[in-house]
């Protein structure tokens, strides 16, 4: 939904699950970026367009 937008699709993750949602997700969405947030810096402005819910 959001690619088709125009935007680049990021997953903002906690670190322990990064590795495992990067794996997961690498062989269907391949240009999915999937980030920790301690991969971002505090002046980094982080803009919320979506939430992905397990509900």
């Amino acid at each position: 939904k959001l690619s088709g937008a125009g935007h680049a699709p990021i997953v903002l993750v906690s670190p322990q699950i990064r590795a495992a949602l990067k794996q997961i997700t690498e062989n269907q969405m391949p240009h999915l970026v999937v980030l920790s947030f301690n991969e971002v810096t505090r002046d980094t402005q982080v803009v919320t367009l979506g939430l992905a819910t397990d509900g």
